[in-house]
């Protein structure tokens, strides 16, 4: 399982890369709803969340 969401973990940071945001954060936010906000990857997948948000405008969940 730990393999799975690190690759979906992955899967976002190359979203970023190909500044496609939404999927981006769609990507993030999946590693915490699906494997837990504890797995090796949650603090990662915060951060790529709340970067995707900034670029979308949407500063005040980003910051969350």
């Amino acid at each position: 399982m730990k393999q799975h969401a690190w690759a979906v973990l992955r899967l976002g940071h190359v979203l970023l890369e190909q500044k496609q945001w939404e999927p981006a954060r769609q990507a993030f936010e999946l590693v915490t709803a699906r494997y837990g906000g504890n797995n090796p990857w949650a603090a990662d997948a915060r951060y790529g969340a709340g970067w995707a948000l900034q670029n979308l405008g949407r500063f005040d969940e980003a910051v969350n």
